[in-house]
């Protein structure tokens, strides 16, 4: 299954860099493998152009799963080539609607350089622009294997354990407080959970005489 990239590209300063000069390539890198969107510099855009401040492209993509990384090649292309203010990358796949925004941390792209960047941040944005959080299931777990071995060698295995039990129990306490107090309230004639309780079961609600 296939669909459509939509890429944005936002530098950070006006960088006066012809396509005559240089080419970019973008490789995506997915879940189920990567693909390498060649010489953007000579596709039309949707909007501005490649080296603008601002510019759109629509990619035809093969179905690489969750996105999760980005590798950016800039290439010289004859000695007028400049150094590139690249600021970040924003890329929706549309077959699964995440959108994935890669930041350089303002790292300036020398002629004949490559950089490799992480996604920051993910959300889901349906056909209608509508947005929000990343579903659960939409990439594989991925643990920040570096803090974990850090906090345990700083806890010991010991203290590791005893703080996620005592996260775990906050956690299970809120839900079961947030629980009774529904259920007292769905006794309670006049507040709003009784209210919705009555309706559902299209029961009668009585009404309470105000006594001005």
């Amino acid at each position: 299954m296939s669909g459509m990239a939509r890429v944005w590209l936002y530098a950070d300063a006006e960088p006066h860099i012809s396509a005559k000069t240089a080419s970019l390539t973008l490789t995506l890198h997915g879940a189920k493998g990567d693909v390498a969107l060649a010489n953007l510099e000579q596709s039309a855009p949707s909007r501005g152009r490649t080296f603008d401040r601002f510019c759109e492209h629509l990619c035809q993509v093969k179905d690489i799963g969750a996105l999760h990384a980005v590798t950016v090649a800039y290439r010289a292309l004859s000695n007028d080539c400049k150094p590139w203010m690249l600021g970040k990358i924003v890329v929706r796949i549309s077959s699964t609607g995440m959108v994935d925004v890669f930041r350089t941390r303002g790292v300036s792209l020398e002629p004949d350089t490559s950089l490799h960047m992480q996604a920051d941040l993910t959300w889901h944005e349906d056909e209608y622009g509508n947005q929000s959080a990343s579903p659960i299931a939409s990439r594989p777990l991925q643990w920040p294997g570096s803090l974990i071995r850090d906090m345990v060698q700083e806890m010991g295995r010991d203290g590791m354990r005893h703080q996620l039990r005592e996260a775990c129990l906050h956690e299970v306490l809120h839900s079961v407080d947030a629980v009774l107090s529904e259920q007292v309230q769905r006794r309670t004639p006049g507040t709003a959970p009784y209210v919705r309780a009555q309706a559902t079961q299209q029961l009668p609600q009585k009404r309470m005489a105000l006594n001005l």
